[in-house]
């Protein structure tokens, strides 16, 4: 399985050559990941009546995706003060 930072310049590349982004546009890429993790997060709280709440356990469910908007936040925000301090 590729990841998805090797899927993103063939994708990027590939929506360029029929319209092209502006650098603004592309500098605000990586706010979108951002609210995409805490999208799902939502998205997996909100249905947690439906499809039960097992899967959302410290030890697999919370320290994944936290790490991902902690790597995330250490990597494309540069935060003065870091996530696990707030």
């Amino acid at each position: 399985m590729r990841s998805t930072t090797s899927n993103w310049k063939p994708f990027l590349d590939a929506y360029q050559e029929r319209r092209l982004l502006a650098q603004i546009d592309l500098s605000a890429v990586p706010l979108f990941v951002g609210a995409r993790y805490i999208w799902i997060l939502g998205l997996h709280a909100d249905n947690a009546s439906f499809f039960g709440r097992s899967f959302m356990n410290d030890q697999l469910y919370w320290n994944y995706w936290l790490k991902l908007i902690r790597d995330w936040d250490g990597k494309e925000l540069k935060a003065e003060v870091p996530l696990e301090d707030l």
